[in-house]
This record gives C-alpha cells, structure tokens and sequence, in this order.
C-alpha cells in the first residue's frame, strides 16, 4: 500500500473516516488470519504515517482494533487446537498474532506520546487516556503471552514501553482508576490491573508449560490480576521490576531486594487461588465464575493452578542446577533416516 503525504496532512484512506468504515468492511469475513494480516498492514502504515491528528489516529486504531478482535481470538483458538499443524501454518499463525498486537501495542503507544507532547487533537483523547494506556498494556501482555507460546526471549523494547506506561499513568495519578477498557460486555479494568498482569506472566515460569496449559494459565492470571500486589516496598512481594532500566521482572531472594525497585507478586491472589484448587477438587468441574475463555479437563485446570501456587509462593520450587525442564515444539520430518543413512554413504564411500 502506497500512500500521499500531501502539504500538513496525508492522502490516507484512514484519514478520512468513511473511507476508515469501507476498509474494514473490506476485510475477509471467512478467513480471520487473512483479516489479522490486513489490520496489520493497517496498522503499520498507520504507525509509519505523519500529519495525523491525535484524536483522529486514535479512532482509526480504535476501529481496526475492534474489526480484529474476533479475528484474534479465533487465531489463537486455531493455534492451540491444532498441534500437528504444519510448520508453515504454525508460522503463519503465530505471525498473524504476535505481528496484530506488536503492531496495536505501537499504535497506542504512539497516541499516548503524542498526547504527552500536547500534539494537535490530543484534548479529546485525553478524556479516555487511562482508557487507552490500559490498551496499550493489554497489546503488550499479549505480545508476552505469543512470544512465551514459542519459548522465545522477550525484547527490551517490550519491557521498555511497559515502563514508560506505568510511570507516565503514575504521574497522572490514574492507576487506580477503574475504566471500560472495552465497551460492554467486557469487564472494567485499571492500568494497574493490566500492568500486574503483564508482570505476572513471565513471573509464573510458564515455559515449563504446554502452549494450551499457558493459555489456561494466562487466563487465570487475568482473573486473579484484581488481588496482586504491587508496592515501593518489599514486603508481601516475591518480585521486583525496574522501570527505571527495564528488564525482565527478577525474583526476590533472601539475601535483600534491590534498592529502587517496584516490587509486586500475588498477594491475596495465592489465597484465592489455593481456595479454588480445593473446590475444584470436591466438585465435577470448573466453576462458572472462574472465566477462561473455553471449557478444559478440570484435572488439566488443577494442574496449571498448583503450577501457579508454587511460582507465586515466598517459595517455589528449588533447582538443582540452572537447567529447568522446558516445553517447546519440535517438527518431525518424514524420511530423515534416509537422508541421514545417505550421507553416512557418502562419508564412507569418499576417498582419504
């Protein structure tokens, strides 16, 4: 896609909204990774364009965001029910997600700075500001959970923006502050709540879980993020995270918490949590209240939320060495014993 940037303003199909409204409408109906790579070209030349005003950037997001969602949730449901899923599929749709919320995440992002800058427009974007930092939150959180699906390292960039978010919502005072993140039916949520929630999926070790246990277990992260702690003080935290030079979250240990840290951890999550694990056992499944998104084998459910007890414990597990048993997807290729058989051959039969 090629676009005009013409005098103070861009020759833009998202700039204009009822040309906004016809490209989504425009979206493949039928095929949700096909959409989610069109929202993301979207979003990337969104994010690549200047002379947008604030205000107006902001509702184009706000409506690609809305086309993909159902899209988003219909990949990862596709990602995780399909393990034998051919490598080029499984790229595919591990691109179409990770790429949709990287590129939402930038987007969001970008209003939130422009809007610290006084940029043009940005007066109405401000009445819902802690609206979209919990947005911008959330895309990241979701940028964790695509990366840790493939045990894969996370950038400092994610670590970095999440920082920026929190200390730029600390100065304005609303992290507190309850908001409709999403129209109805979703539920109300804080910056709080979605930063602790972003913090709390790489301080569950999820990479000793299967792809669909890490689903349950991010799930149960969200419904448990109103009850952890976080605080400028050590006590009652199991993990701490700088945001000053951010980095991965980093455990606790004995010998004292670092100086100048947020700390955070479960708080009376663990309790909550360690009172479920027992009514699930004396009944026949998952209560309806506890709200995972899919319904999942009550043995299988138990068992990702004793993982998380232990991890959200004063005291998880102990290692014996620096090695960790880690899941992770390998691909099987048909006929390797006879390539590999062939080049033994050939080795034998070359002259020394």
């Amino acid at each position: 896609m090629a676009f005009r940037w013409t005098g103070g303003g861009i020759d833009h199909p998202l700039a204009n909204p009822v040309q906004a409204r016809q490209v989504v409408a425009e979206l493949p109906s039928k095929d949700p990774t096909k959409a989610l790579e069109e929202i993301i070209e979207w979003l990337e030349s969104l994010n690549r364009a200047d002379g947008f005003k604030v205000d107006r950037r902001y509702e184009s997001v706000d409506l690609l965001d809305g086309a993909a969602r159902r899209n988003q949730r219909e990949v990862i449901q596709e990602y995780l029910s399909t393990p034998r899923v051919q490598k080029f599929q499984e790229n595919r749709l591990w691109n179409a997600g990770f790429g949709y919320c990287k590129e939402l995440g930038d987007a969001y992002v970008r209003c939130i700075k422009e809007c610290m800058t006084g940029a043009d427009g940005g007066s109405d974007v401000q009445k819902v500001l802690p609206a979209v930092v919990a947005r911008a939150l959330r895309a990241l959180a979701m940028q964790l959970k695509w990366i840790l699906l493939r045990y894969g390292l996370v950038e400092r960039r994610v670590w970095a923006h999440i920082a920026l978010l929190y200390r730029f919502a600390e100065e304005k005072g609303m992290t507190g502050q309850e908001v409709a993140v999403y129209p109805a039916p979703h539920p109300r949520s804080s910056v709080k709540r979605e930063f602790l929630s972003a913090l709390m999926l790489p301080a569950s070790s999820l990479d000793g879980l299967t792809p669909v246990r890490q689903q349950i277990a991010e799930r149960a992260v969200a419904q448990f993020a109103d009850s952890f702690l976080v605080s400028e003080q050590p006590e009652g935290c199991t993990h701490s995270f700088d945001l000053a030079s951010p980095r991965a979250p980093v455990r606790l240990v004995p010998e004292g918490a670092p100086p100048g840290m947020l700390y955070f951890g479960a708080g009376d999550a663990l309790f909550r949590l360690d009172r479920l694990v027992e009514q699930m056992a004396a009944r026949d499944g998952v209560p309806q209240e506890f709200n995972l998104g899919a319904s999942y084998d009550k043995d299988e459910v138990i068992g990702v939320l004793r993982h998380l007890a232990q991890y959200w414990s004063d005291t998880p597990p102990a290692r014996g060495s620096e090695r960790r048993p880690t899941a992770a997807r390998i691909t099987v290729v048909p006929g390797a014993d006879q390539v590999f058989g062939r080049s033994s051959t050939a080795q034998s039969s070359r002259p020394r």
